[in-house]
């Protein structure tokens, strides 16, 4: 018995020896393993950031890009309504009717406008007959007051001139020299007169001319008023029509809605791109985090292994 235990000690001993040595081997490849699995899921973890605020940057940009595709298909919607609703033909007519309404007030003006200048010159041309007989007025109105001095006698003396005049008194008698005189100063008295009367006459007529001229000036000028304020009424309803007309031009309108309609193409093309890059990076975001927690797994039941050695 004692000889049979001599020999099993060794043996026990040797194989506690081995079973040690293979633990101790055993411990030293899990403390590998486990600084491998900290290297790979610290690796896994920085990828995964990356890929996060790559994410991060795009959804922004996606989300942008569907904004401008939604914004420009309803601008385009919109100029396509305000096209329809302008109804062109309609207010290319009004404009044609307008241009020829602007058309006939230019005309008017221009008549108007001669109009005046031609009665601006009759009156200057009255003005200056005028100012000639007043002359003439004056100055017969001047000799028809001497004359009438000069033959201012008592009816007395009238009645013996003219007696003297009918006598048979001798051709150099004084007293039928003087009824002479007299009798031809009345005489040009009496043309004076008529003279004066025709000079005053034509005065008034002048003077009547000059203000009917000048009331139809009045007239002339406020109804070149009436006109300009037309014109000008007109002119800008012809320039908001000619710019409307420019605006909305069949051809004008047709090349820009076909841009808007590329350009909501291309930032809906944009946003379909940028939605399948975040689907695919969300999803190898989602593939690395279910590694990780694999490996997490892996490297606790490791760490629960060698805790228990």
């Amino acid at each position: 018995m004692k000889k049979q235990l001599i020999c099993i000690i060794p043996a026990l001993l040797l194989s506690f020896s081995v079973f040690s040595q293979d633990e101790a081997k055993e411990a030293s490849t899990l403390k590998s393993e486990i600084k491998d699995l900290e290297k790979l899921i610290r690796d896994q973890e920085k990828d995964l950031q990356k890929l996060e605020k790559s994410v991060a940057k795009i959804r922004p940009e996606a989300e942008q890009a569907k904004r401008d595709a939604a914004n420009i298909s309803a601008l385009h919607e919109t100029k396509k309504a305000e096209a329809v609703a302008f109804q062109y033909d309609k207010k290319k007519s009004k404009l044609k009717k307008k241009e020829k309404e602007l058309k006939k007030v230019d005309k008017s003006l221009k008549k108007v406008d001669k109009k005046i200048d031609k009665n601006e010159d009759k009156i200057k041309q009255e003005e200056k007959e005028l100012k000639s007989v007043r002359s003439e007025h004056a100055e017969t109105e001047a000799k028809l007051n001497t004359l009438d001095r000069e033959t201012d006698v008592s009816r007395e003396q009238e009645r013996e001139m003219e007696a003297t005049l009918k006598s048979k008194e001798p051709v150099d008698s004084l007293a039928l020299v003087r009824a002479t005189e007299h009798k031809l100063m009345v005489e040009k008295e009496k043309e004076l007169a008529r003279e004066e009367r025709a000079e005053s006459k034509q005065e008034k007529k002048l003077k009547k001319n000059i203000s009917t001229l000048g009331d139809e000036q009045k007239d002339l000028r406020q109804e070149k008023r009436t006109l300009e304020k037309d014109r000008s009424q007109l002119t800008s309803e012809v320039e908001a029509l000619r710019a409307e007309l420019e605006k909305f031009d069949p051809k004008a309108v047709k090349k820009e809605l076909s841009k808007l309609e590329k350009d909501a193409s291309k930032a809906n093309s944009t946003y379909e791109e940028l939605k399948q890059e975040i689907s695919e990076v969300d999803t190898q975001i989602q593939e690395k985090h279910d590694f990780v927690e694999q490996k997490k797994i892996e490297m606790r039941e490791k760490e629960s292994i060698l805790n228990r050695k």
